[in-house]
């Protein structure tokens, strides 16, 4: 395991100490700055159109920060058990923050300014902690005199407006006043605007205590969440509607996966068969992970815009017996949409083998041996 202070030393746990970046050492004293790294807030959001609070982003960066790095000289990752930005081979010191004048965007940005300028010449790498986009400006202004900078930005607008009602230096024009300096040489932009999100089938309703409106069920009905997990779930789906309203050039496709299958878990599918209550919460459906996986790289090739909404599940029941009498004993009021094949899911996937090109690749079925039926 890397090297740590558990058993020895300082344990220096989230909430004891300064609550720098990373539990970086303080520094206040901008003149004395001696440091690979110099990380600085910059708690401005006076320049954004619509909504603020932005201004408390380096202070909660810097506290989500501390879980990373006590007991540790440096940021622990636990996945590739490495303690990166260890202190002894580099130095990082927390700089405190900018001063802001509330309303005044001028001095503001100048105070940000001049703190990025005192770590350059420092001969430390600024990393700043915003605060809103228009924060990008004084920090790209800061680099007059250095040698050409390229600018990266990561980023799903282009913050490149001119001017909007005379201001220009707002959250939308950083990188069009950036372009207009002789130092930058160029600017690249990465933006995501293609996004695939896990939803849920429990969406759709499940447990179904309350019975499905129809069978099999679709995309066409509203979310019916029926627990706090649905619930959030249904949520993210509106968040995603919003969002794509807001940029119509983004694409984000919420995934309703059924029960996820590895291909160990299909021996016990036979034994369902002894008691079908115990799959009829989620009308007896599932989805190899294989497949999910394929979903995921359909859904991301997809040449769609907006948002949309995809049930992803296995063409196949997880039962033996024909799904007529499954529905008819444990839903018989429940109208069916059309006819089925004897082992066909409750799950529609028409939508996403329609808009995706998605084709389930592997059943339950071809993994036993022995098992009745084949997918439909």
């Amino acid at each position: 395991m890397a090297k740590h202070s558990y058993d020895s030393g300082r344990l220096d746990l989230p909430f004891v100490g300064h609550c720098t970046f990373a539990k970086s050492p303080p520094l206040l004293d901008w003149d004395r700055i001696d440091a690979d790294i110099a990380v600085l807030g910059a708690p401005f959001d006076s320049g954004t159109q619509y909504r603020a609070g932005a201004r408390f982003g380096p202070r909660g960066i810097r506290e989500a920060s501390t879980l990373f790095s006590f007991g540790h000289s440096g940021a622990y990752d636990h996945e590739d058990d490495v303690v990166y930005l260890p202190r002894d081979r580099v130095r990082m010191v927390d700089v405190g923050d900018a001063d802001m004048i509330h309303t005044d965007t001028e001095q503001s940005h100048a105070n940000i300014e001049l703190a990025v300028r005192k770590i350059l010449a420092a001969g430390a790498l600024p990393v700043v902690l915003g605060g809103d986009h228009s924060v990008n400006d004084p920090c790209i202004c800061a680099f007059d005199g250095q040698a050409p900078i390229h600018i990266v930005q990561i980023d799903a607008h282009l913050d490149y407006v001119d001017a909007r009602h005379e201001v220009r230096h707002g959250h939308g024009n950083p990188m069009r006043r950036a372009a207009e300096k002789a130092y930058v040489s160029g600017i690249s932009h990465l933006g995501i605007r293609n996004v695939i999100s896990a939803s849920s089938e429990t969406v759709l309703g499940l447990p179904f205590t309350v019975p499905p409106p129809y069978v099999p069920v679709d995309e066409e009905y509203p979310p019916q969440p029926q627990s706090a997990y649905a619930l959030s779930k249904t949520v993210g789906e509106e968040m995603a509607r919003h969002f794509c309203r807001w940029e119509p050039e983004m694409k984000i496709l919420s995934l309703r996966f059924s029960n996820v299958m590895l291909v160990e878990d299909y021996a016990a599918f036979p034994g369902f068969d002894n008691d079908p209550a115990l799959r009829k919460w989620n009308l007896w459906s599932y989805i190899d992970a294989r497949d999910a996986a394929q979903a995921v790289r359909k859904g991301l090739e997809a040449p769609i815009k907006g948002a949309e909404v995809f049930i992803i599940a296995n063409p196949d029941t997880v039962m033996s017996r024909p799904i007529t009498e499954l529905v008819a004993q444990f839903f018989p009021d429940v109208p069916w949409r059309h006819e089925v094949g004897p082992h066909q899911s409750m799950f529609s996937i028409e939508k996403a083998r329609r808009l995706l090109g998605y084709e389930p690749q592997h059943s339950w079925r071809s993994e036993v041996p022995g098992a009745p039926g084949t997918p439909s």
